[in-house]
């Protein structure tokens, strides 16, 4: 369950809706964040569809993010969170923020992520590596898996850091 969490990441947490409707068509900006042009607005940058107001947004993005506000689908918890205080927990933002006003619960999320992939990732590259010697050591036999073995058990003995 929590790996489907962290692999879907971008579902829960992220600062764009998952559907938003405007002027009577549906966008997806998590698949495609089409130009604030498209909109009216003055860049041709990806518009950022969030729901609260920037000072270094423009007036058609910000009217943008309140039609987003009203009628988008979004995720549960944003990646930042524009004048939040640090730490101060609200409804936005469940576990409250940073210094930085990140949400931690995106962090949280995208840090488990990166966490349980690279754990998979070196179980598997373990495993694979056990099964090529071993399958080495079985064919070969004799020399070859008597001097592997002795590579093991060296390896094996060598203290590793509990810290």
């Amino acid at each position: 369950m929590l790996l489907v969490l962290a692999t879907l990441a971008e579902l829960i947490s992220n600062d764009r809706p998952l559907l938003a409707r405007y002027d009577g068509t549906f966008y997806f900006p998590l698949i495609h964040n089409p130009p604030e042009r498209q909109f009216g607005g003055d860049f041709g940058t990806p518009t950022t569809g969030r729901t609260r107001s920037s000072a270094r947004s423009s007036p058609k993005t910000r009217q943008l993010g309140a039609v987003h506000a009203e009628r988008a689908l979004g995720p549960v918890a944003g990646l930042t969170s524009e004048g939040a205080q640090p730490g101060r927990a609200e409804r936005d933002d469940l576990l409250g923020t940073d210094g930085d006003s990140h949400d931690m619960v995106a962090k949280l999320i995208y840090g488990f992520r990166v966490s349980i992939w690279f754990a998979f990732a070196l179980t598997l590259v373990g495993t694979l590596l056990g099964v090529l010697a071993g399958a080495v050591q079985g064919y070969f036999g004799g020399r070859v898996d008597l001097f592997l073995q002795r590579i093991f058990e060296i390896w094996g003995a060598c203290p590793s850091c509990t810290c």
